[in-house]
């Protein structure tokens, strides 16, 4: 399947969500307006979670039909396992969370994707970066860690903090949410271009930052 997109934490209809990550006040009209562009269209599109705060079925449908595909998947987050309406919507499919994120390949990579971050499976903590790996604890407490086989992994959840690329061991993490990406959806061949460039520059340079004496 070509042309897949993702977004996540659109959080449509949640006005509290301006305050709490400083989101411009009118965010949910620049995803919309992204959304009714041709530049949107899609064979697949993947909700990574915190669809909405929506009280009513019709309102939860109103938004569904803007996604731009036939074919959408929700990968539910914290905030929709609050919201039956949501879960209830008329998604092509609907990933709950579990142990095991939700899986494919594309492009010859393969991709995990959930709502919460993953953790790492291995880390050492000194000094200055302890602070650091409590706050990235705290986020991910409960979620999986990085599927071994993976070499993409998409998360959402992380609002305003942290970056939209981060390379962790040799696997290349994508924080979907809409603040890193201007409030708009990325295709998957955007981040099959971004984690060949990553590869190919951490191979060629990182044996010669390893071999500098300190």
């Amino acid at each position: 399947m070509d042309n897949i997109r993702v977004i996540s934490d659109t959080h449509f209809e949640h006005g509290n969500i301006i305050d709490y990550c400083g989101r411009p006040v009118r965010f949910q009209n620049k995803i919309l307006a992204h959304l009714d562009q041709p530049e949107a269209l899609c064979e697949m599109f993947i909700h990574v979670g915190d669809f909405g705060f929506l009280n009513k079925a019709e309102t939860v449908e109103h938004f569904l039909l803007c996604l731009p595909s036939d074919n959408v998947i929700l990968v539910a987050g914290n905030h929709d396992l609050k919201c039956k309406r949501i879960l209830k919507g008329c998604w092509s499919r609907v990933i709950m969370p579990s142990k095991q994120p939700f899986k494919i390949e594309y492009a010859g990579l393969k991709f995990a994707i959930q709502h919460r971050p993953f953790g790492r499976q291995k880390y050492k903590v000194r000094g200055k970066r302890l602070w650091l790996q409590k706050i990235s604890d705290f986020f991910t407490k409960g979620a999986s860690t990085i599927p071994e086989d993976a070499d993409v992994v998409i998360h959402g959840h992380i609002h305003e903090l942290g970056q939209r690329y981060r390379w962790v061991e040799g696997k290349l993490i994508v924080n979907a949410c809409v603040e890193h990406w201007d409030y708009k959806s990325f295709s998957l061949d955007e981040v099959v271009k971004e984690y060949h460039e990553r590869k190919q520059f951490y191979s060629t340079y990182r044996p010669r930052f390893n071999s500098r004496k300190h």
